[in-house]
């Protein structure tokens, strides 16, 4: 069970109808927290990664959250496959908007001949390292 502290910032009439440093922990903790699991996102097979993404979108619009703070709350909902995925795509990842096209890209429905052909049509290099391949091999997933 959540206490809230200063239920004014709760109300959003000392930060404006944006979330201060405090509304924003307190949105992050009600979404981790086991009434919000839902919102969490595995990378599982039966997960439907539009609806986690939609229903993402949808609570900062209510909310009236940025995409910077957006990202954050996204990250933070991710778990499994769906974080270990992201980790390797950290750095090169900063925006909610870049974040939603990939993970959909990734775990989203796919065509099971095209990926067939892709990977029927990658081969090792011949003087090409084992991590080089891997990581060509990777970005097909």
């Amino acid at each position: 069970m959540l206490i809230l502290l200063t239920p004014v910032c709760c109300l959003r009439t000392v930060c404006s109808r944006r979330y201060c440093n405090f509304c924003l922990l307190l949105h992050i903790c009600e979404m981790t927290s086991p009434q919000g699991m839902d919102e969490l996102f595995w990378g599982r097979d039966h997960e439907d990664v539009n609806d986690w993404a939609e229903r993402l979108t949808m609570v900062a619009e209510v909310r009236d959250l940025n995409g910077d703070k957006l990202f954050k709350i996204a990250k933070l909902n991710l778990r499994g496959r769906a974080k270990e995925w992201f980790k390797r795509l950290q750095p090169a990842l900063a925006d909610w908007a870049e974040l939603k096209t990939l993970i959909v890209q990734k775990y989203g429905d796919v065509d099971v001949d095209d990926i067939r052909m892709k990977l029927d049509a990658i081969k090792q290099e011949p003087r090409e390292r084992v991590q080089k391949y891997f990581e060509r091999l990777d970005k097909l997933f």
